[in-house]
């Protein structure tokens, strides 16, 4: 299932942090926690279970231009904010919590800002093996050997698409209660990488995913996103017609 809800700022020359993913991720976490306790509790009360996230979003905004660590927004500017995940009970409750909270999103303090619409985007019907995706957020795949969880690779690097496979594996694992690792292949296309500003250390990878797989499983990545820090804004993927 997936949404979409608009944020319009009304003052002119709004700073927008480069690292803005971490607000939308914030805004997204209050929205559950006011909308559904008991959600909230399982999948961020406990951070030492360490529970994969149902969930992945992306950002689309034009800028006017950049200056230091922020890009600066027109008047009346809209942030378009897609949010995907294969459990609709989860995006109700987001659906829910961003009602509650339409005239304060809490994404910046002292701007006058608000949530303006929402589109519910018709389901999409997967029923072949293979699919060509974009990328909509930068894709984030871990080093599985550096332990402190901190490596990321570049889609040059040959560890690349097994660690991602791997990923994939474990969230679908987790879910699903399947092994798809042996059962699935990924080829790039015009891929590109570049350093994010999150946490820092991130190296985002853009472009193009074939994925070979069982249509059950290419629907779950479609909802659900693929790589690291899904639930941070990375990750989601859009079908190529």
């Amino acid at each position: 299932m997936r949404i979409r809800f608009r944020i319009k700022y009304h003052e002119n020359d709004v700073k927008l942090r480069v690292d803005y993913r971490r607000a939308v991720a914030k805004l997204i976490k209050v929205a559950l926690k006011e909308s559904s306790p008991d959600l909230f509790e399982i999948y961020y009360g406990n951070k030492k279970a360490n529970i994969p996230k149902p969930f992945t979003f992306s950002v689309n905004f034009k800028p006017k231009g950049k200056e230091n660590d922020f890009f600066i927004l027109e008047n009346n500017h809209l942030l378009n904010i897609y949010l995907s995940s294969f459990d609709p009970v989860f995006v109700v409750s987001i659906y829910n919590g961003l009602l509650e909270l339409k005239e304060n999103p809490m994404i910046f303090d002292n701007v006058k800002h608000e949530i303006v619409d929402f589109f519910v985007f018709p389901e999409r019907k997967f029923n072949k093996p293979e699919y060509t995706f974009k990328t909509l957020s930068p894709i984030l795949v871990r080093e599985i050997e550096d332990r402190k969880g901190k490596g990321f690779l570049s889609w040059e690097n040959e560890k690349f698409i097994p660690n991602l496979i791997e990923s994939i594996n474990t969230m679908i694992k987790f879910y699903k209660n399947v092994d798809i690792k042996n059962n699935i292949d990924i080829k790039l296309e015009k891929m590109k990488s570049k350093p994010i500003r999150n946490y820092g250390g991130e190296i985002g990878n853009i472009g193009y995913l074939t994925i070979s797989a069982d249509p059950e499983v290419l629907s779950f990545i479609y909802k659900s996103g693929i790589g690291a820090k899904r639930s941070q804004g990375f990750g989601m993927l859009e079908v190529v017609e």
